[in-house]
């Protein structure tokens, strides 16, 4: 007698793995499998002994450390930007900023003649 209800879904784990280790989340990969999320905790479960979240939070320590490596490469090829922004981000370099408060004074003399003219009058 043959088995009866839904076929099991099948995920690529290698295309999987390429996928998480360019950071896709779990929607995305839900939508890329053709699958729910619980289908995903499952398959996690399964596979790695873990969530998910459990393995995305293992994989973005890879990601980070990928992209730290790759960054220090190009800075280190001669890219002047890279090596400023690591500068700023390692090394709590700045940009210099220099800025220049004048104070200018303005010295009013009036005519004696128009001093009468500002004075009040009388409302009488």
């Amino acid at each position: 007698m043959a088995k009866m209800g839904r076929p099991k879904i099948e995920i690529n784990q290698k295309e999987f793995e390429s996928l998480c280790k360019i950071g896709a989340t779990a929607d995305q990969l839900c939508y890329h499998f053709c699958i729910k999320e619980d289908t995903l905790n499952r398959f996690c479960k399964s596979k790695y002994k873990m969530t998910f979240a459990e393995y995305l939070k293992k994989n973005a320590a890879f990601i980070r450390t990928h992209l730290k490596r790759k960054q220090f490469e190009v800075a280190m090829s001669g890219n002047v930007t890279m090596l400023i922004w690591l500068g700023k981000q390692f090394l709590d370099q700045k940009d210099k900023v220099e800025s220049e408060v004048k104070q200018t004074s303005i010295v009013l003399q009036a005519d004696p003649d128009d001093m009468e003219a500002l004075k009040p009058r009388d409302e009488n």
